[in-house]
């Protein structure tokens, strides 16, 4: 786990009782559907409720190549530490950002690094820290499109995300 602290501090993430390895769903808040992969596409796209070409995924943040698993005794997640977000289902894998877009592939290794922070009053932001020390998040524009990246905006709702306890 890297930590980087140009952002702010690294306390839990607030409003959010998620831990490292517990599995989740990703809810956009602008689109209030739940973050997706195409059935014939490994690309992170804002799903489409009920329509089946359009698979729900199942996640967790993890710092090892550790599947994902409720019953594991774990920390809370940090904010502005880097890890590594798994895919538990419908595919395995982890999220790895190519260009402009995230896709899903098997190695742990060339997955990206991701971190989860959250400003008063605005909402969970998910968002990956370039080489040359810029930030991007990532941002969520039209159902059944790719999720994107783009630079940090105040309160702007695309790039929200909420986290929702798988059970």
């Amino acid at each position: 786990m890297k930590t980087n602290t140009a952002f702010g501090g690294n306390a839990c993430v607030p409003e959010t009782t998620i831990r490292e390895y517990h599995p989740f769903l990703l809810k956009s808040s602008n689109l209030d559907t739940y973050v997706s992969k195409m059935r014939i596409d490994n690309i992170l796209v804002g799903g489409i409720q009920g329509n089946k070409n359009f698979q729900e995924l199942e996640l967790c943040i993890v710092s090892s190549e550790y599947g994902c698993n409720a019953e594991i005794k774990s920390n809370c997640i940090y904010q502005n530490v880097e890890y590594k977000f798994r895919v538990n289902s419908p595919v395995q894998g982890y999220l790895r950002i190519v260009d402009n877009q995230i896709d899903i592939i098997e190695d742990f290794e060339i997955a990206s690094n991701l971190n989860l922070y959250k400003e008063a009053g605005w909402g969970l932001r998910i968002s990956h820290v370039r080489k040359d020390g810029s930030r991007v998040v990532f941002s969520a524009t039209e159902q059944g499109e790719p999720i994107e990246l783009e630079e940090p905006a105040s309160n702007v709702e695309r790039q929200w995300f909420q986290i929702i306890e798988w059970n």
